[in-house]
């Protein structure tokens, strides 16, 4: 079983995970997706499935049009380890292939349009993410 990561490492990792965060009561980490359609929320979803299945680690998320909301933990062990840090990596990737819109925030709270106002999620900018090769 792999091991939990610490207090102290879970912060240290979310620095280099754009766009996610430890969600509040739970150890566990989340990020919410938005693309330009449904069919490209449903493309991500549907490599970051192949992705998951590979390396026998999946997501809780949900879809609604097109935006993805992920939570990832990994059960067995009670918490985030290296298996979550893998998957948003690799979601990350695959993301920013497809040219996804990360939200802020401040933005979406300030906007009333927004599906997600009040929840722990990131402006809508462009995102820099790099590629990450093999998907």
């Amino acid at each position: 079983m792999p091991e939990r990561l610490s207090a102290e490492a879970r912060k240290a990792v979310l620095k280099e995970l754009p766009g996610w965060a430890e969600v509040p009561g739970r150890e566990a980490i989340a990020r919410t997706f938005v693309f330009k359609d449904f069919n490209e929320a449903f493309g991500f979803m549907s490599r970051a499935a192949l992705v998951a299945e590979k390396r026998d680690h999946h997501p809780e998320w949900r879809n609604v049009y097109k935006t993805v909301e992920v939570v990832l933990a990994t059960h067995d062990a009670g918490g985030i380890t290296k298996r979550d840090v893998e998957l948003a990596k690799a979601m990350n990737a695959i993301a920013g292939q497809l040219g996804i819109w990360r939200l802020d925030r401040t933005s979406c709270e300030e906007n009333r349009e927004c599906p997600l106002a009040g929840r722990a999620v990131r402006r809508v900018v462009a995102n820099g993410i790099g590629l990450f090769g093999g998907f």
